[in-house]
């Protein structure tokens, strides 16, 4: 059976090969589109523009890849693939090697659709149960304003960055409390906090997780929206990099429902930030929004919207630990 099973992997990776082009004819022999794997294995195929995430579903099979990571998470399963996704026209592609290198990700192509299931006799109810869910109760979270004291953070037009974002977390902090998430604030009052200080507060306290709340700054003012940093280094192991990219999924997509502002997606951390590369839980950072933008001001200058982000985050949390 595992001789079968080899040959049709080989016999699909030699099908894939004629895939030599992208949608904008770029050279992408080594590589494989996440709609056309699922098309060959009779699946489905969505990208997600919330968390820039392209997914394939099928029987037994669930494919997640994110363009410009190297994790691939596959029925449940983090793999470290030799390269990090592309996208392209809303396709993502993954490197060929990565199947050679996990040929079981997906099933030979005669077992794609599930076995004709004998129906039940009439007498049987057939009764369907949810899988039971982890509680956030008791959950330990630090929440982290951005800057302060000394360092003021961005501003522009009396908007002050370490100001706005204070107040956002002790609202969260609120919410936090309310759905049984304890929280632990870095600071509570206008002082500064060291990068090392904030960082090293997850191992120092015990917590679960930890998320620093900033607001954003551009020299171009028409940009706007927010936006969620993930640790994705993988010296720390590739399930913490699995469970960052979760938690900043479900509070990114838990501001879009919330916001009226534009989602500008979750994202590697590429620009190297400290708090999260140093973190040894699963750590995000939320940019919440542009001072330098006009709208976005207004909104962060109003209780009403920090009340809303405050909310937002803590429905993020919560949902992350399963039990929205």
């Amino acid at each position: 059976m595992n001789r079968i099973r080899m040959t049709m992997a080989l016999l699909s990776l030699a099908v894939l090969a004629g895939c030599a082009t992208g949608p904008g004819g770029e050279d992408f022999s080594g590589e494989i589109s996440l709609p056309s794997l699922a098309r060959d294995h009779g699946m489905d195929y969505h990208f997600d523009p919330v968390a820039r995430q392209g997914i394939v579903t099928g029987p037994g099979t669930e494919l997640v890849a994110t363009p410009g990571n190297r994790v691939l998470l596959a029925n449940n399963r983090t793999l470290v693939m030799d390269s990090p996704a592309r996208l392209v026209q809303g396709e993502v592609w993954i490197t060929k090697r990565t199947l050679q290198l996990y040929p079981g990700i997906f099933p030979p192509a005669d077992a794609a659709a599930p076995a004709p299931r004998k129906p039940a006799p009439r007498t049987e109810v057939a009764v369907r149960t949810e899988p039971r869910r982890p509680s956030p109760a008791g959950r330990l979270l630090v929440l982290d304003a951005g800057h302060g004291g000394k360092d003021p953070g961005c501003s522009a037009q009396g908007a002050i960055e370490k100001e706005i974002v204070l107040d956002i977390c002790r609202r969260a902090e609120k919410h936090l409390a309310g759905r049984g998430i304890r929280v632990v604030l870095t600071r509570d009052e206008d002082f500064f906090v060291e990068l090392d200080d904030r960082a090293d507060a997850a191992q120092r306290s015990g917590a679960d997780l930890f998320m620093s709340v900033h607001a954003n700054a551009n020299p171009s003012s028409g940009i706007r929206g927010f936006e969620t940093y993930y640790k994705s280094n993988l010296d720390d192991g590739a399930k913490l990099v699995t469970e960052s990219t979760r938690l900043a999924r479900a509070i990114q997509e838990a501001l879009d429902r919330a916001l009226d502002l534009p989602g500008r997606g979750i994202k590697e951390n590429r620009r190297e930030l400290r708090v999260l590369k140093k973190n040894t839980v699963p750590a995000v950072l939320v940019e919440v929004g542009f001072v330098t933008n006009r709208e976005d001001r207004a909104l962060l200058l109003t209780p009403d919207f920090r009340e809303s982000v405050a909310r937002a985050l803590a429905e993020g949390v919560e949902s992350y630990c399963g039990t929205r």
